[in-house]
């Protein structure tokens, strides 16, 4: 075995992806197969052994132990369960909704088997030299590129190679059940955690969690004059999160964090991209679409940061601390830098825009072990040291309670994984406040900052000189400053991100508050322009008015804007002037004879549309605050559905004996529950918000 990234490949394909399609015919063995055909390498005994170790804790971690004598047919019985508010597959029948499964056919089944392990010969194997998987990934000659490439890319390169064949699985390949009795969790997110524990088992170490937080994140957001700078704020905080965690999933694989999924998120998609460019330049077959295809997403999702301020990782119990203090080092080097790169303009206030870069940033983090019960979790639960008031362990307790009369496996340290949540958020809020009782800030004098209103602002140290300092900034062409504003460092490094990161991410142009108070105002006038010629001429007169301004004018058009205008140029340049022209609100910057006639131009435009019903624009707009204030009941288990619902109506038949006692209690939290609530929030925020918006 030449390193850990083999032994990974071995681990994330010990269930193959089609496992339901190949329960009772040596999923196991296909797995393994598929596995060395990827590695180019076989497994050694020691390794398969620490997989199987690995699988075992895992399935304790993330399925119930009491589900070994229950039996399902995935052929007919297949479905999907919600895991967090418990709804499965349904279908209408008679105006009601009713349970549904998902049917695969003896065709369907082929097809995947096609795909996965490769056409069957005449003697009834398969060549697994032409199995999708194996041509797209074989090729990656780095392992360390080969197995993220693998983890991430696996299910898409899965749907581009059976394109649009009648037995396509198409979006099962990233939900397919790791366990069809309790189908709460895909196969590939329970490959994922064995995959991360495999890599800590073989060396012989215990693994632990990392619970890292950085912050002020709401003070540091809300410190904002303008659109830019709210979303320049939430963007700096994500990239900070990411250099933090980097260093992590580097040396441990993107497996290693389990919360948030690194699966689908813009920056670790954009590192393994290059990545994989940089080692393969002339990439071919499915892989070089597949990639393509997320380098092209990459483009529009980067706008949109979807990191949380804290994230949760599985490291060797050895290098738990140092792993720690490492990411702890990173974020710190990371925002020192970027400060200091923004200010480096002002030359004499390099000194004072270090020492509040190293004030500023709250960092915070703790490590504790996954328990052990060589005993078993029963008396490891019943332990009086384990006396804080809880209702994880009372829940766990009651768990055991329930399945007492049901015959099942053993329940193993991956049971107890809702306790090591609890245990690292309890000693992270220990050294939360330990670090904050402690913490005398740096004293800030003289004129403060007129965002944050709490640093002092750069320009010296006397207050009219600093006045002074901030009226030149504010006459400069293409000034980031408005007169009257004076911004400490922070706040400039973070008003200069929104201008060059917006731009960047947004590519055309940076938000703007007047845009989405107009956004309705422009929709409906783009709509009504393709068939009123009325309308269409006053769009036209007010587009020659605008000629000449400067790129400052064009500005982020709000997803539904945009596809408005279609193909049509004109429109799209329409779309991206800033709202505010249509708005009676003065633009200093402007001379009179251009601002005269841009605002007759815009009074015209107003005028026609008004005479088509389309309502005046509006210079007021809404705040809707997507929040996630019930967030930590959720990744703590405290929302659960109850345990009963997570379970296949096959298998509650078969367990009817205990429903009452199931019915009785929740829920536990898993790795893969973590992990479907984080690519929630990463769709939610990628694909939901800015068309909500």
């Amino acid at each position: 075995m030449s390193s850990k990234w083999i032994g990974k490949i071995f681990a994330y394909l010990h269930d193959p992806p089609h496992k339901p399609v190949v329960l009772g015919k040596g999923h196991a063995a296909i797995g393994e197969r598929l596995a060395e055909a990827i590695a180019g390498v076989p497994a050694s005994r020691e390794l398969l052994s620490v997989i199987e170790q690995a699988d075992h804790w895992a399935a304790g971690a993330d399925r119930s132990h009491f589900l070994r004598d229950v039996g399902t047919d995935p052929r007919k019985d297949l479905t999907l369960i919600h895991p967090l508010d418990a709804t499965s597959l349904a279908r209408e029948r008679n105006g009601e909704l009713v349970f549904a499964e998902v049917l695969i056919g003896p065709e369907d089944a082929d097809h995947a088997r096609d795909l996965v392990e490769g056409p069957a010969r005449a003697d009834g194997s398969r060549d697994l030299a032409q199995s999708a998987l194996v041509q797209a990934f074989r090729s990656l000659s780095d392992e360390r590129i080969r197995y993220p490439a693998l983890w991430r890319f696996l299910p898409e390169v899965l749907r581009a190679s059976e394109a649009s064949d009648p037995h396509r699985f198409g979006a099962l390949w990233d939900v397919l059940p790791a366990d069809t009795r309790m189908p709460n969790h895909p196969v590939l997110v329970h490959n994922s955690l064995v995959a991360a524990l495999a890599t800590v088992l073989l060396e012989g170490k215990r693994p632990w969690l990392l619970r890292f937080q950085i912050g002020p994140v709401q003070p540091f957001i809300e410190a904002a004059r303008s659109l830019a700078d709210l979303w320049a704020g939430s963007y700096w905080l994500s990239e900070l999160v990411y250099c933090a965690l980097k260093p992590i999933a580097d040396e441990f694989g993107p497996d290693s964090i389990l919360f948030p999924s690194l699966r689908g998120q813009p920056l670790y998609d954009r590192d393994l991209c290059s990545k994989i460019r940089q080692s393969v330049p002339k990439l071919d077959g499915p892989l070089a679409g597949v990639v393509q295809v997320c380098e092209d997403r990459i483009k529009h999702s980067m706008r949109i940061p979807s990191l949380p301020n804290v994230f949760v990782a599985i490291v060797p119990e050895d290098q738990a601390e140092q792993f720690a203090q490492r990411a702890e080092q990173a974020v710190r080097e990371a925002f020192r830098k970027r400060v200091i790169e923004m200010c480096r303009e002002l030359t004499e206030e390099i000194e004072k825009a270090q020492a509040q870069a190293d004030d500023f940033l709250e960092v915070f983090w703790a490590v504790t072990a996954w328990p052990h019960a060589p005993v078993g979790p029963g008396a490891f639960l019943a332990d009086p040291r384990l006396a804080w008031p809880s209702e994880v362990v009372q829940n766990l307790q009651a768990v055991l309670n329930a399945a007492q009369s049901l015959p099942g496996y053993q329940p193993n340290d991956g049971f107890l994984y809702p306790i090591a949540v609890q245990q690292a958020s309890l000693a992270l809020d220990a050294v939360k406040r330990d670090r904050l009782q402690g913490q005398d800030g740096r004293e800030e004098l003289g004129l403060k900052c007129t965002m944050c209103g709490e640093r002092e602002v750069l320009g010296g140290s006397d207050y009219f000189a600093q006045k002074q300092f901030w009226a030149k900034e504010a006459a400069k062409r293409d000034a980031i400053v408005k007169p009257g504003e004076s911004l400490c460092a922070i706040c400039y490094a973070k008003r200069r991100v929104g201008r060059g990161e917006c731009r960047e991410a947004f590519g055309r142009g940076r938000p703007s508050t007047t845009e989405v108070a107009t956004a309705r105002f422009k929709l409906e006038v783009i709509q009504g322009a393709a068939h009123k010629n009325s309308l269409r001429k006053a769009v036209d007169d007010y587009m020659r008015a605008c000629q000449g301004l400067s790129d400052a004018a064009h500005v982020f058009t709000p997803p539904a804007v945009w596809e408005a205008t279609k193909d049509d140029d004109y429109l799209k340049e329409f779309a991206r002037l800033d709202g505010e022209w249509l708005l009676p609100i003065a633009r200093e910057e402007v001379g009179d004879d251009v601002g005269r006639r841009i605002r007759g131009a815009a009074g015209g435009l107003v005028k026609a549309a008004v005479q088509l019903g389309i309502p005046l624009p509006s210079p007021y707009l809404a705040v809707v605050v997507c929040d996630g204030d019930e967030m930590g009941k959720w990744l703590s288990g405290l929302n659960a559905p109850r345990l009963w619902e997570m379970l296949h109506l096959v298998a509650q038949e078969q367990l009817k004996s205990a429903r009452s006692a199931l019915e009785g209690v929740s829920r536990p939290i898993t790795p893969a529950i973590q992990a479907a609530i984080s690519e929630a929030c990463c769709a939610f925020a990628q694909e939901a918000v800015p068309w909500t918006v």
